[in-house]
């Protein structure tokens, strides 16, 4: 019995690991005895984290219930079910959470809601923050780990810390934090909007680093800390929100050291605030909060960001954080950001051009090893700075020391102190040059050596290049598979005594095989670029290797847990590079970002891929194979997260390199532009979704005149069935069938079934497609999900609503698609649920479902102004509010209908031409 894959999980609050679970619940329970011990221990060996959360699920019998009850459940519960967890909460207010009721949202952020509640237990009054978790970041054991680790939180007792005093679960499984409620603001406001001096933020400051100190004693790293987690209250008391908060969401399940000091990069992340470890995925440790509050004090003391002041985006922010030096403190100050603080900006200049802005540098060292050894160290500084005393961040020479003598005794001091001190001034002056001389010396001699590796590199690929040429036959045409085993074989035989460049080449040549999707002989140049690099020692070429190989490992989903120990066994090679080259880190985060978007958690994909695009940014390489690469699989990760907008983003980036790199007409740029389209079809932009086809079609008959690609001709069908109609879409389909099948992409065969048997039915032929339907259930399906929908799509055919309502419902709810949790086409099954909930004349059903496929339509990244697919979640909403006699509302949905519907179908597509009927219509009553 073969072991079938955890779903990945996407962006939506309602989903849980009771629905990501189901499909391995069920295969568990049509096995008994030994063969389903059997199929648990291979489950364990390949999924050891879902192993034990399945494990956990089976042994509980009121999950087992849950999980039964979808297919008992009626169609009314199934609407409900239907509508996400995120969609109750904002109608919360009232709710009961343990002792206390919400009584309003206070603010919302990535990781959940914030919510001001009393207490209603009639033990005492009294009002806290109560914080409701996403439920998508918690597994179903780390919601139970929320009562066991709340306690020792709430240990973490300090006056600038607010207390985490409960944690619980309510019954309905939603996670809550209950912690102290704290009526101020923000740090950085507070302080401009009191037009705080300099020194009187470096007083405040000192309660954060004693607060931060306090947790990190108690074994607590933050990880988050920002402007936004640290309140003063009005008599200028500092409270830092959410310590220990983040890894108690953030540990996954299985992990009993919740209060370990150090962690695996990732997790939440505030670009302006993170680390450049945080960013390249390295490890966690206190230096982490260390970085984080020195930005934190650069914002305070000169009103802007060390490194990415004028930078927009996330990616930018992040290249700029491992690649941008902090600007000098004293070089940044503006009128503007002086007189917030009370001062002409000479004397902030003179105030910061010393001690503090050594301090502030200290505090941002790229290396963590370079920074403030603990907070603590970091305070006694500020401390030392404040009272005239040198600073530990200076060398302490004594001309420094000297100086600061001076500072604090101006009035004692006589003529010829002041003589010694500028005497001691200018030895501390030649004392820096000689120091600052050796270190640009050691930094010469290092861009001498690369540089020397570089030209002799440069050298051998000119003189291998040569030799190659003149292997091949004068006048004797050749393809690129035949240039590529002469290289292969000049390699082995020529460049045997210098290994170095013979890996390094072969890595190069299996980059081209991946081009010419001969998998079995880059397998083969991997495995003898890494067998050659670990015999000379050449750690860098080894960890490029390794990394290759997981890459090409994962490309079969079902290898993703075979691919991880590849990555490991590169960290472990290159462990001695300082700093570890790109041309590893890339592959490797690109590794890393393709295994857990199998294994899980999918969201993790996006941390790596995102680092591993901000690293290869920094280095300078966006022109590059690799760079491509990466961002198609960026594209994928973006998609299987419900991220549709930032896949659109990531593909038109992907076509831009490709074009930077010479490869307009590549299969590659082929797949760049057929996703860019694709992705505008995600989006409902229809229109520009058509105009990008053409452009796609017009490549592909160009690459190859005899034949387009099934993904292509697909494509075409789906843009078709939303611009043209069910029966153009239905001819394109079969057309689609026939093309897959000859090219022998089984996925796409089914891809097209799938489609052709939706738009028969929706062409009004119920016979053709429940036909193209069985065919498409004997080929393999694509899960549970699809056959069900196809099946509520016949029944619309046959004038069925209320049946073909529950087919969509079944349909939404074994949410088994092959693409995740609410990623296409999941969102356009819940407006169909909705059409046919009206058509059966439910009007509560269709508005709330309505409603539903728009909140998913704007996760997706849809335009309100450019989509047609919200613009039909609207039209179907405002239909169902007049079927409720709610016609001030139903007027105003059709308003926003016409917008969606006119920019993304166009004024005479039949969508807009029902809209505007209906609008007629309204008018009239």
């Amino acid at each position: 019995m073969s072991l079938p894959q955890l779903p990945r999980r996407m962006g939506d609050a309602a989903s849980d690991d009771l629905a990501l679970l189901a499909p391995l619940l069920e295969a568990a329970l049509t096995v008994t005895g030994e063969k389903r011990e059997q199929w648990l221990a291979d489950l364990r060996q390949a999924q050891p984290d879902v192993a034990r959360r399945l494990e956990a699920l089976m042994a509980d019998e009121a999950s087992l219930d849950a999980a039964r009850f979808l297919v008992r459940t009626s169609a009314p519960q199934l609407v409900r079910e239907a509508v996400s967890n995120s969609a109750a909460l904002s109608a919360a207010a009232g709710r009961r959470m343990g002792a206390y009721t919400l009584e309003r949202e206070l603010g919302e952020g990535g990781m959940g809601s914030v919510w001001l509640a009393r207490r209603s237990d009639g033990r005492f009054d009294g009002v806290a923050a109560l914080k409701l978790p996403h439920l998508s970041r918690l597994s179903t054991e780390g919601a139970r780990r929320f009562a066991r680790e709340g306690n020792a939180l709430a240990r973490l007792t300090h006056p600038n810390i607010a207390r985490l005093t409960d944690a619980g679960v309510a019954e309905d499984g939603q996670p809550f934090l209950v912690l102290e409620y704290v009526d101020g603001d923000r740090i950085d406001h507070w302080c401009d909007a009191r037009k705080l001096s300099a020194e009187q933020r470096l007083e405040l400051f000192q309660q954060v680093l004693a607060a931060v100190a306090h947790a990190h004693a108690s074994l607590l790293v933050h990880r988050d800390l920002k402007p936004s987690n640290i309140l003063v209250t009005s008599n200028g008391t500092v409270k830092l929100l959410d310590f220990g908060i983040v890894k108690l969401l953030e540990a996954e399940p299985g992990d009993e050291a919740p209060t370990e000091l150090t962690g695996v990069g990732g997790g939440p992340l505030t670009p302006e605030y993170a680390a450049p470890e945080q960013v390249s995925g390295g490890t966690i440790t206190t230096a982490t909060d260390v970085y984080a509050l020195g930005v934190l004090l650069y914002r305070l003391l000169a009103g802007q960001h060390p490194t990415a002041n004028n930078v927009r985006g996330a990616m930018e922010v992040m290249q700029a954080v491992v690649d941008t030096a902090p600007r000098r403190l004293s070089t940044v100050i503006t009128q503007e950001a002086a007189q917030q603080r009370s001062a002409p900006v000479e004397r902030l200049q003179r105030l910061y051009a010393g001690d503090l802005e050594v301090i502030v540098a200290k505090a941002l060292e790229k290396e963590p090893a370079q920074r403030y050894t603990s907070v603590t160290a970091f305070s006694e500084d500020i401390a030392r700075f404040l009272r005239h005393v040198p600073v530990h961040a200076r060398p302490a020479s004594a001309g420094y020391r000297l100086q600061k003598f001076v500072r604090r005794n101006r009035v004692a001091v006589s003529a010829a102190v002041l003589m010694v001190a500028a005497l001691g001034a200018a030895t501390a002056v030649t004392a820096r040059q000689s120091v600052v001389a050796r270190q640009e010396r050691d930094e010469a001699r290092r861009q001498r050596d690369r540089a020397v590796q570089e030209e002799r590199r440069a050298t051998a690929a000119n003189g291998f290049l040569q030799t190659l040429m003149q292997a091949v036959p004068t006048g004797e045409p050749f393809t690129p598979a035949t240039l590529l085993l002469k290289a292969r074989t000049l390699i082995e035989a020529d460049y045997a005594t210098d290994p170095r460049f013979a890996a390094r080449m072969l890595l190069d040549l299996a980059a081209s095989y991946e081009a010419l999707d001969d998998a079995t002989a880059e397998r083969t140049l991997l495995d003898r670029a890494r067998s050659i690099a670990n015999a000379s020692g050449d750690a860098e070429s080894e960890g490029r290797a390794l990394c290759a190989l997981s890459l090409w490992t994962s490309r079969d989903p079902d290898s993703a847990a075979v691919a991880r120990p590849f990555v490991d066994d590169a960290v472990r090679a290159t462990r001695n590079l300082k700093p570890v080259p790109a041309s590893v880190q890339v592959p490797c985060l690109m590794a890393r970002a393709r295994i857990v978007g199998e294994l899980g958690p999918a969201d993790s994909a996006v941390v790596y891929g995102e680092q591993a695009l901000a690293v290869a940014i920094a280095s300078g390489d966006t022109s590059s194979a690799t760079f491509a690469s990466l961002l198609s699989d960026l594209t994928d990760t973006y998609h299987n997260n419900n991220r549709i907008r930032d896949a659109y983003n990531a593909a038109r980036r992907w076509e831009a390199a490709l074009e930077r790199a010479g490869r307009s007409s590549s299969v590659p740029m082929l797949r760049a532009r057929q996703r860019v389209a694709s992705d505008l079809r995600d989006l409902g932009e229809m229109q520009s979704a058509d105009s990008a086809l053409q452009g796609v079609l017009l490549l592909a008959k160009r690459i190859d005149s005899t034949s387009v690609p099934p993904y292509v001709t697909v494509l075409a069908g789906e843009v078709a069935r939303q611009l043209l109609g069910a029966d153009s879409a239905a001819r394109l389909f079969q057309a689609a069938v026939v093309n897959a099948r000859k090219s022998g992409d089984d996925f796409r065969t089914r891809w097209a079934l799938a489609n052709l048997a939706n738009s028969q039915a929706d062409a009004g032929q119920p016979a053709a497609a429940q036909r193209t339907r069985d065919e498409f259930e004997k080929a393999g399906a694509l899960g549970p999900g699809s056959v069900a929908m196809i099946d509520a799509r016949i029944d619309d055919a046959r004038g069925q609503p209320a049946r073909a309502l529950t087919a969509y419902l079944k349909s939404l709810a074994e949410r088994d698609f092959p693409f995740g949790r609410n990623a296409p086409p999941y969102h356009r099954i819940v407006y169909r649920a909705a059409r046919a909930a009206l058509a059966a004349g439910d009007g509560t059903a269709a508005d709330t479902l309505a409603g539903h496929a728009i909140r998913l339509e704007q996760q997706m990244g849809h335009n309100p102004a450019r989509s047609a697919d919200i613009g039909l979640s609207y039209l179907v909403q405002g239909r169902a509010r007049a079927l409720l006699r709610d016609t001030v509302n139903a007027r105003l949905l059709a308003g926003k209908a016409e917008l969606a519907l006119r920019a993304g179908f166009g004024a005479a597509h039949p969508a807009t031409r029902d809209l505007v009927a209906f609008q007629q219509q309204l008018v009239a009553r």
